[in-house]
């Protein structure tokens, strides 16, 4: 009875109803989140669902053979050859276009720069006034390396390794004068690199 009147005083003080209130207000909010914390360990998982996706199948990349791509070349292209000699470490370079099979270009060295025409075989001097036969354009010794013609007999069904680089590839070819390397993309000849003991030839083709 002691308690009941206890509380029954405690709620006509206007202090001790206010304490009285304050309790109960404080056991509904800890009941309420008991509650919810169980509604949330024992109801339905609510993770994202992951879809997973199955990789995508990338088509193999194939490329056109090399005498495919060799005959490519006969197509009107631009082009930068670059001849270096290993021992006085001169470099002479070449650059034009071939044209319905018209060559022309211009040569430069420590001598000078010649502008430059081959056609069908035949090699001129351009000048401002006319066209020079010349005989000179480059040594025979070079002629098998910046010559496509000739060029070609040195490549075309020789043996050779093959580096693929994804969308790349090298084909190097090795005999006891040369090492040959012909850089290609998918469908065609990008450049190509010939080291002897004299010399570096690099050839640049667009």
């Amino acid at each position: 009875m002691k308690k009941k009147n206890a509380l029954k005083e405690m709620w006509q003080d206007p202090k001790g109803k206010a304490i009285l209130k304050f309790g109960l207000w404080g056991f509904f909010f800890i009941f309420l989140i008991l509650i919810m914390a169980v509604t949330k360990l024992t109801g339905p998982s609510t993770l994202p669902i992951i879809e997973t996706k199955e990789p995508e199948e990338k088509e193999p990349i194939t490329f056109l053979t090399l005498e495919e791509m060799w005959e490519k070349l006969q197509e009107d292209h631009s082009y930068h050859y670059e001849l270096k000699n290993n021992e006085t470490n001169e470099i002479i370079t070449y650059s034009g276009t071939i044209t319905n099979q018209i060559d022309t270009g211009y040569r430069e060295s420590k001598l000078g720069i010649i502008h430059y025409k081959i056609e069908e075989g035949n090699q001129y001097q351009l000048t401002m006034e006319e066209e020079e036969p010349i005989d000179n354009l480059y040594e025979e010794e070079d002629a098998p390396y910046l010559n496509l013609a000739i060029l070609k007999e040195k490549i075309i069904g020789k043996e050779y390794e093959e580096k693929i680089y994804i969308e790349t590839k090298t084909l190097t070819i090795t005999n006891e004068e040369e090492t040959i390397l012909v850089n290609m993309e998918t469908d065609k000849i990008t450049s190509i690199q010939i080291n002897t003991a004299k010399k570096q030839y690099f050839l640049r083709l667009g």
